[in-house]
């Protein structure tokens, strides 16, 4: 019985079927994704009945499957027993018997490593020291470190030019191209499918027209120009200039827009408005002012038991409980033209104007505080949606953000005038002199009117202004059979030009990403390391890697965390089977070659 069962595992026909039972489930490791993140992922995928049958096999985690262990260990044995069989003490037999050995140590390193091995996940905050992580995102296991690991700081690298592109879909057709953003550069519009094979006969062919990257501005900025007529437009407006603190702002009002011109580091608002008769400036300086006392932003709050919502003061700086909660509200930041910076990743108004006004908050409750964005335009939208409390932003669509209001009247029968409205009442009033400054208030500031339009012609127009919040955007020219046509696109932000999508789109480059981490054993700091992809941090036999991060706040870091004790084994596997390599290829022919000499 004994010598069957021995000469089963000197059999070469037992080596090739076990190779072949390792291969499969090898090849099917490298084909399903190991231990996914997610792994709900694998039933999207699968569906439900196969997710099963796969994860009864052990397809999710292979590697350590007691069903594959079991193969690695028959092959270990049949590769020790048909070494012993064909033992001999000869200098020939030395390089296989080292290749063989070598084999059987990697075998033994591979076995250690899948029983007594551990690879995990680890998700630390800036600051925070931990001794757990994750161990199989399948089977959701926690296992305790015999030590701490503390995150000292995380640090992005982000000096790489971000790529960039425009991307052209055209709706009707459902086609999409892209192309690298290059000033000047001219580009096809997505083609038919009949073009492609046109063009291979030798025919040039482009019905549907070209897109140009006229400019491209790294910080761009809208502003709008004045001009006079020369057709009537039945727009009257002012440009003036605001002046103090070592800034000159040129700007405009007109007189039907219903809101005023705002400068922001201030808080001024400066109106127009051209009016009959010079008999009621008073009057309308009255009504100015009126409006102005009642200008404030508000905040309405719903509880979701209760019917009727609760309207309270939305300028920055208010701070108000919930009634009938135990919740309080802080309005913290007020920005007229929402946008997230690129490239810093704040907040910032891309302008003046209110095209996206929305306030920043704090809810403080019973779980904590926490902070969001509430927009003007788009109530249902928050950046922070966990909150059991309905909050929308009623925006006061004339004066707000405003502590000081300077309007310019012009009477059609008389001289214009100057008007100071502070706290919510007729300050002080000066004949306008063009040319000549009027200072408004104690703010420091003075205001300049330059020159009165009749009839204004506003051409809105993107320009680079590297001393404000700019945005990246580019100018197209769009000829699409027609005379062209020039339109301007935000970074991120889709825009319809005639029946196509475009977007221009930035894509932030990494240069590289870290951690910094710190071992705490005994309540010591054993030892810290500055981590990087293939550079880990190792400690008491675990090794951590660094492996992914918060890309949206960066507030975490995500390090793989392994243990192989059988690791040594398999790199001296490697080196005996490296050394009987040599001596089969190069050692036993000059052996052979002296012997044959010598005889």
């Amino acid at each position: 019985m004994a010598r069957k069962v021995w000469k089963f595992f000197c059999s070469v026909k037992l080596t090739i079927v076990l190779f072949v039972l390792i291969l499969i489930p090898s090849t099917i490791g490298t084909i399903i994704q190991q231990n996914a993140p997610d792994p709900t992922k694998y039933v999207e995928i699968y569906g439900p009945a196969w997710d099963g049958v796969f994860r009864f096999l052990g397809f999710y985690d292979i590697y350590h499957d007691l069903r594959f262990i079991i193969l690695l260990v028959l092959l270990g044995l049949n590769t020790f027993a048909c070494t012993l069989n064909r033992l001999k003490l000869q200098w020939r037999m030395l390089g296989m018997m080292m290749t063989h050995f070598g084999l059987l140590l990697i075998l033994t390193g591979g076995l250690i490593g899948a029983i007594a091995g551990v690879k995990g996940f680890m998700v630390i905050h800036e600051g925070e020291t931990t001794d757990e992580m994750s161990i199989g995102q399948v089977s959701h296991g926690v296992e305790t470190l015999p030590f701490e690991v503390k995150l000292v700081d995380f640090i992005l690298d982000t000096h790489e030019e971000p790529a960039e592109e425009l991307i052209v879909f055209d709706v009707k057709a459902k086609r999409e191209s892209k192309y690298k953003i290059e000033q000047g550069k001219s580009y096809p519009l997505p083609q038919p499918g009949w073009v492609k094979p046109v063009s291979l006969l030798g025919l040039n062919f482009n019905p549907t027209g070209t897109v140009e990257i006229t400019t491209v501005f790294p910080h761009a900025t809208m502003v709008t120009s004045l001009t006079e007529g020369p057709e009537k437009t039945g727009i009257a407006a002012v440009e003036f200039r605001i002046l103090g603190n070592n800034v000159e702002e040129s700007a405009f009002a007109v007189s039907q827009m219903q809101h005023p011109y705002v400068f922001a580091p201030a808080k001024i608002g400066v109106g127009y408005a051209k009016i009959a008769s010079a008999n009621t400036v008073d009057e309308q300086i009255r009504k100015a002012a009126a409006t102005f006392a009642q200008a404030t932003n508000r905040l309405e709050v719903t509880v979701p038991e209760k019917t009727a919502p609760t309207v309270y003061s939305a300028d920055v700086g208010s701070k108000f409980e919930v009634a009938g909660t135990d919740y309080s509200i802080e309005v913290l930041r007020y920005v007229p033209d929402f946008v997230i910076d690129t490239t810093t990743r704040q907040v910032t108004s891309r302008s003046q104007f209110p095209n996206n006004p929305a306030i920043q908050v704090r809810v403080t409750g019973p779980a904590g505080a926490k902070e969001q964005w509430i927009f003007s335009k788009f109530p249902a939208v928050h950046t922070a949606g966990d909150i059991p409390l309905q909050l929308k932003f009623l925006r006061n669509e004339s004066m707000a953000g405003i502590e000081d209001y300077v309007l310019v009247l012009s009477p059609a029968d008389g001289d214009p005038v100057f008007a100071h409205i502070a706290e919510g009442k007729p300050a002080k009033t000066a004949k306008l002199e063009p040319g000549k400054p009027f200072e408004i208030g104690d703010t420091g500031y003075r205001i300049v009117a330059d020159k009165f339009f009749e009839n204004a012609n506003m051409k809105p127009e993107m320009v680079n202004r590297t001393d404000g919040p700019g945005h990246p955007a580019i100018e197209i020219t769009l000829d699409h059979g027609g005379s062209p046509k020039s339109h301007y696109l935000w970074a991120g932000n889709p825009t319809d030009v005639n029946g196509y999508r475009m977007m221009y789109h930035q894509e932030e480059r990494i240069r590289d990403f870290y951690s910094i981490l710190q071992i705490i054993d005994g309540g010591k700091m054993v030892a810290e390391k500055k981590i990087e992809v293939n550079d880990p941090l190792r400690y008491g036999g675990y090794s951590f890697y660094q492996s992914s991060y918060d890309s949206e706040a960066l507030r975490w870091s995500g390090l793989q965390v392994k243990k192989d004790p059988g690791v040594p084994l398999v790199y001296a596997g490697f080196s005996f089977q490296i050394l009987g390599m040599i001596v089969i290829f190069y050692i036993n022919p000059l052996v052979r070659k002296a012997r044959k000499s010598q005889a």
